[in-house]
Formats: structure tokens, C-alpha cells, sequence
């Protein structure tokens, strides 16, 4: 093994340009985000139409908690959501916000927080944190090494260039400062009882969505359900701060040092926090063999990694890391469970600098959290996501799931489930900085015979509760989800349930903000809420195309709410094409709200509305700023409003409808029903 130190000079030039160029270039990314943030400040619905729209229903747009307390309140609902039924005006403005603080935090522990505050957390604010000095290793090693070993381990160590050296210092400290309060995290009797059980820790955590009777949620296994409110998320989030914090600095310290040379041997690091494998920038085959392995760090190099990495789906393995500094990597295989950045009681976390990446995993991975902390930070390269089943891509429960991507041109691949997916006391981020990506949730990934056989996709800024009335009766809320684009012309396909949706109080979002950019979807899609839950779909500038040429796209999307419920859909500006049938383009039903806002733009509606069966009401219900007609319940129902807004802003647009063409300079169209009675206003 040679010693890198003496090679590290002839090879320092030769990195210079790169760096450099990379500087402009994230430079100018920056510039041009800021400036897609004051737009986005900008996106607020205008005094002048909540003033129709309110002169109009005479009534709050909007339920107050005494109001939606009348629905089951279920175990676990956010504060979170709660307060945003209380004014659907500021819907728009409270997912803008989310999405300003996650497109302006670059580094890991600010997304974290981000995160955090979804569901309902704050700590670890302004957290600093010091480089430590290498002068510290001999308190590195693991304590069951001996005086020999241990020497051995110094030497290894000594190989290693200075920078690593300095990163392997601070994974270690990370990993000692922030252990602590992983083990406060999951201090309740419940978590010790599967400790000791031979139980996979998978299974029983994700028991409560798996487990059913009859096609019905019914569990079994009490840990699922028990551990929702034993965990101590303020205490996981903290650490999980500790963690991305050590390492935002460190990492940005070690990526300006030089390359290593491609013959760098791999070193192999036991610690007083488990196991380090440092390789060199040649190609690597990386299968981890020791336990508990804490961190991978890679120098550069095409690597493929196989079996469980960055991940903590094995017992005893609270903390996994995996950091590649450059090359075209390849991560996992569409065959693998809870194998790629998979947060399984405990904090994974994976940072790949450079390269075109491929990560792939079968279910539950590739940023998946079951009572835990998941981040994936790639920073360059057009890189391929592969989930062949479903849970993942930003998908959580009981914890924090996040993908930053800052750069490429990428795709997104999922069955179900994922590309921001988040259920009870879960917060799913997805952000894609850059580039002409592509999102699909598989149209073949999810059939359901209640849907006639489409998918039910779950994706895409999805938000996603237990709902139990028909199983054991534990009803769950659901967790709070936002997918951010913020650069390119991207497509996003997807069944039912997808593209900013909520279902049985949850919160799911879905922002874009520029470029042409093209949307399919199912129903509750688009801006979407069923069951006391809220989505929210926004577009910020671009040509955009919804729903054009698709027959799967029937009703009940884009602005549409049921049950309790509200949807908002917005588009900011540019010509913009829509296909809408029924229940859509704010629309609403059973006491919701459904509000549709494209600002401005010489925009085409291709409207082909078609009843759905017998008029009754519902069936026969249009697009555009409608409401449905119920029979009176005889409760609560009559007395709360149902509301359906459209409006089209500024600009010269061509509306089909049933074959009629006819242009307009700007519309409002505005449904409101209390009390059974049909008061629709045009």
C-alpha cells in the first residue's frame, strides 16, 4: 500500500479547473433560484378574487378545528394540517413557503429541519459544529482492540490523506454526539421488547399498512401501532441534525482536497462507533461484510454497491453512512428490501458528489423511513432512481425522508408509494433542483379492482392515513409529503392518488416551478383531497400540458375535494393546454373545497364532460366551479358548506366544450352549496 501523502502534490493542478468551473456553475444556479423564489413569493391569490369569491358565498373559505372536529379526529393528526383547513386562501401560501426553505437549503441539516417543522418539529436550530482535529485518533478505536490491533489500526489510519483522515474524525464524533439521543429516541419499554425479540424490526414497523383482514387494515402485532407514540421524534430529529451537520462540513472540506490516485487500497476502520471502509478512486465492488458497518467513504471511481448499504434495516445498526466522492455509480438491485438508504429505527444517510448514478432497490429503499431519519444528497450527474415496488423515493413513516438532488437530468421510477410519500407522522421531501427529469409511478405498479383495475399510485406528493373504520378501527392521520421541481421541462405520469393529494387527514404537495412541463394522472390527482385531507398542486410558469390525449383521467381531479376535504390547483402563468371531464377544475363535494386558479396565459380547455351515470347529483356533476348535490343527511353534513371556485386570470383562451368552440378573456366560475340547496352562481 502506498503512502498517498507523497503523491498528492502532481495531482493538485489538475482538479483546480474543474473546482472552479463547478463554483460558476453552482453560482449561477443559485442566482437563477432566487430568482424562481421572489416569483414564487409573488404566487398569492389577488385580493380582488377572494373578494368575489367571499361577497358571493357570504361564507369563510375554509372549516374551523370546532368544525372539523365533527369528523373522527384521528391518532396522531398534525398541527400541522389541522390549521390548514382553517383558510384555504392560504393553502398556496403556506406549500410556497415549505418550498422556498426546502429549495434555499442547500445543506443537509437545513432540509432536516425543514422537514422537521412538517410534522410538527423544531430543534437543532443554528446548531454549530466544529472540525475536529486528526489529533484526536487514538481515541478512534473501537475498545475491543488490542495494544496490537490497535497499532495496526494507527498505522492503517496514518495511510489514509489527511482530508479523509479528518472526515473519518468527524463521522466517528457525529456518530458518538448524536448516539445519545438515537437511543433517547426509542427508549420506550415497546422498542426494548423488539429489541429483544427475534423479530425483523421491518415487518413490525410497517405492520400496521401491511397486515389486513378481508382487504382490510387489521393488525395484529400491537409494535406498530404502539411504537406511533412511543417514539420521540423531537429526540431522532436532533440527532439526525447532529448527524447531517457533522457532515455538510466535513464533506465540503474533503471534497476540495485532492484526488487520490486510482490505486488507493481500501482501509478498513474499527472505531469506538463501528466499522469505516475507506476505498480509493479506482472502480470498487462494494459489499459490506462487517457489522455494524457505520460508514463507506469513497474516493471516486464507477463503484457498484451491493447488499445493505447506507441502510438500518439490520438489528443493532442505528447509524449508516455512505459517501462517494465522484464516478458512475450503481447502488443496489430491483430484488432488494430495506437495502439503499433505508431508515429503519435509526438514521441513514448517503452523499454521492459527482456522477451519473444509478440507485435501484425493490421495495422500501432508496430513501425510505419506517421510525427513522433517511437522507440522500446527490450533487451532479444524470442519475436514474429505480424502485421496483413500492415505499420509497422520500417515502416515511414516523420520521423524515428526504432526496435532494442538485443537478442533471434525471427520472424517477416507483410502482406505488413513493417520490414524496408520506403516512402518519411522516414528512416526505423530494427536491430536484435542475434539469429536464422524468417522475413515474408505473401505470401497471398498483391495479385495484375498486378502481377498475387502474393503479392507485400514492405518489408524487402524496399524503397518506390509516384508515380503519372498515378494519381493527384504528384510524391513523396522515403525514405531510411536498415534491419540489425547480428547474426544467419535466413529466410526471401517475395513476390515482398522485401529483399533490391527501387522503384521511393527510397533506401532500406538488410544486414546479418553470419549464414545460407535462402532467397525467388519475382521479383525486392534480391538487387533490379525499377524507379530511388536503393537496395541493402548483405551477409556476412553463407551457404546460394536463391530462392532454389521456383517457385514464375520468373525474375528481385537479382542484377537487371530498369529504371533508380541500384541493387547489394554480398554475402561474404561460399558454397552457387542460382536459377536464367531471368533478374538476374546482370542484367539491360532501362539505369540501375545490379551488382552480390558472393566473395568466392564453390557455386552451378541452372540457369533455360526459355523465357518468343517472342524474343524481353526483354523477352529473361538471367541471369548472361546480358543487354536488346531496341528499340531506340529517347531521352535521347540512350545515357546512360545499365551495367549487375556477378562475382564469389574464389572457385570451379557447375553451371546447362538447364540441363547441367559443374564447374568453378571462373566467370565473364559482359553485357553492349549503344545506342541500343548490345556490350555484356562473
Amino acid at each position: 500500500m502506498k503512502h498517498l501523502r507523497s503523491v498528492l502534490t502532481p495531482v493538485l493542478t489538475p482538479v483546480l479547473t474543474p473546482v472552479l468551473t463547478l463554483v460558476l456553475s453552482s453560482a449561477t444556479l443559485l442566482a437563477q433560484a432566487n430568482d424562481l423564489i421572489t416569483q414564487r413569493t409573488a404566487l398569492d391569490v389577488p385580493v380582488e378574487l377572494r373578494a368575489r369569491v367571499q361577497d358571493a358565498i357570504r361564507v369563510p373559505l375554509g372549516y374551523t378545528t370546532t368544525q372539523m372536529q365533527w369528523y373522527k379526529n384521528d391518532h396522531h393528526l398534525l398541527r400541522t394540517v389541522q390549521l390548514s383547513f382553517e383558510n384555504a386562501w392560504n393553502l398556496p401560501r403556506t406549500s410556497g413557503q415549505l418550498a422556498r426553505r426546502a429549495v434555499r437549503g442547500s445543506a443537509m441539516s437545513s432540509l432536516v429541519q425543514t422537514a422537521a417543522s412538517m410534522v410538527d418539529v423544531s430543534a437543532g436550530r443554528f446548531l454549530p459544529v466544529q472540525i475536529d482535529s486528526v489529533a484526536v485518533m487514538d481515541e478512534l478505536w473501537h475498545p475491543s482492540l488490542s495494544l496490537d490491533e490497535r497499532q495496526e489500526a494507527t498505522r492503517a489510519f496514518a495511510l489514509l490523506p489527511e482530508a479523509t483522515q479528518l472526515l473519518v474524525v468527524n463521522i466517528v464524533r457525529a456518530a458518538l454526539d448524536a448516539t445519545p439521543y438515537i437511543h433517547r429516541a426509542f427508549r420506550h419499554a415497546v422498542y426494548d421488547s423488539l429489541f429483544a425479540d427475534n423479530r425483523p424490526l421491518l415487518a413490525a414497523a410497517m405492520a400496521p399498512w401491511i397486515e389486513e383482514r378481508n382487504g382490510q387494515y387489521a393488525s395484529t402485532d400491537p409494535f406498530g401501532l404502539d411504537a406511533l407514540g412511543a417514539l420521540d421524534l423531537e429526540a431522532l430529529t436532533f440527532a439526525g441534525i447532529i448527524v447531517t451537520s457533522h457532515l455538510d462540513s466535513a464533506v465540503a472540506r474533503w471534497q476540495r482536497s485532492p484526488v487520490p490516485p486510482a490505486d488507493y487500497e481500501p482501509v478498513l476502520l474499527h472505531t469506538r462507533a463501528g466499522w469505516i471502509v475507506c476505498t480509493g478512486s479506482g472502480d470498487d465492488d462494494v459489499q459490506p461484510t462487517v457489522s455494524p458497518l457505520l460508514a463507506v467513504i469513497d474516493a471516486g471511481g464507477n463503484d457498484t454497491y451491493t447488499g445493505s448499504v447506507a441502510s438500518t434495516a439490520e438489528r443493532g445498526q442505528f447509524l449508516s453512512i455512505v459517501i462517494d466522492r465522484s464516478g458512475n455509480d450503481t447502488y443496489g438491485t430491483v430484488g432488494d428490501t430495506a437495502s439503499v438508504c433505508a431508515a429503519v429505527l435509526g438514521i441513514a444517510v448517503l452523499m454521492d458528489l459527482d456522477g451519473n448514478d444509478t440507485y435501484r432497490c425493490g421495495s422500501v429503499g432508496i430513501v425510505a423511513a419506517a421510525h427513522g431519519i433517511a437522507v440522500l444528497s446527490d450533487q451532479s450527474g444524470n442519475d436514474t432512481y429505480v424502485l421496483q415496488g413500492t415505499y420509497g423515493q422520500a417515502a416515511a413513516t414516523a420520521g423524515i425522508a428526504i432526496i435532494d438532488d442538485a443537478a442533471g437530468t434525471d427520472s424517477y421510477t416507483c410502482a406505488a408509494e413513493g417520490q414524496a410519500y408520506a403516512q402518519t407522522r411522516g414528512a416526505a421531501l423530494l427536491i430536484d433542483r435542475t434539469g429536464d427529469d422524468v417522475y413515474l409511478a408505473r401505470l401497471d405498479g398498483a391495479p385495484s379492482e375498486l378502481y377498475l383495475g387502474q393503479t392507485v399510485s400514492r405518489a408524487q406528493g402524496a399524503a397518506f392515513g390509516r384508515r380503519a373504520d372498515l378494519g381493527d378501527g384504528t384510524s391513523l392521520a396522515g403525514g405531510v409529503a411536498l415534491l419540489v421541481d425547480v428547474e426544467g421541462n419535466d413529466t410526471f405520469t401517475a395513476g390515482a392518488w398522485s401529483q399533490g393529494c391527501g387522503y384521511w387527514w393527510g397533506l401532500g404537495m406538488l410544486e414546479d416551478w418553470s419549464g414545460d412541463d407535462t402532467y397525467v394522472n388519475g382521479k383525486y390527482s392534480l391538487g387533490a383531497g379525499a377524507h379530511y385531507a388536503i393537496g395541493v398542486q402548483v405551477d409556476l410558469q412553463g407551457d404546460d400540458q394536463y391530462n392532454m390525449g389521456n383517457p385514464n383521467v375520468v373525474n375528481q381531479y385537479q382542484g377537487h375535494a371530498r369529504d371533508g376535504s380541500i384541493g387547489v390547483s394554480i398554475d402561474g402563468g404561460g399558454n397552457d393546454q387542460y382536459t377536464f371531464r367531471s368533478h374538476c377544475g374546482g370542484s367539491a363535494d360532501l362539505c369540501s373545497i375545490g379551488l382552480f386558479w390558472d393566473r395568466s396565459g392564453d390557455d386552451e380547455y378541452v372540457i369533455d364532460y360526459v355523465l357518468m351515470g343517472e342524474a343524481n347529483g353526483w354523477a352529473d356533476t361538471p367541471p369548472c366551479g361546480t358543487t354536488t348535490r346531496n341528499a340531506p343527511s340529517h347531521t352535521y353534513r347540512d350545515d357546512l358548506p360545499s365551495i367549487g371556485v375556477f378562475f382564469d386570470g389574464v389572457g385570451s383562451d379557447t375553451i371546447v366544450w362538447d364540441g363547441e368552440l367559443s374564447t374568453h378573456q378571462s373566467a370565473v366560475r364559482l359553485g357553492f352549496s349549503a344545506q342541500c340547496e343548490d345556490v350555484t352562481a356562473r
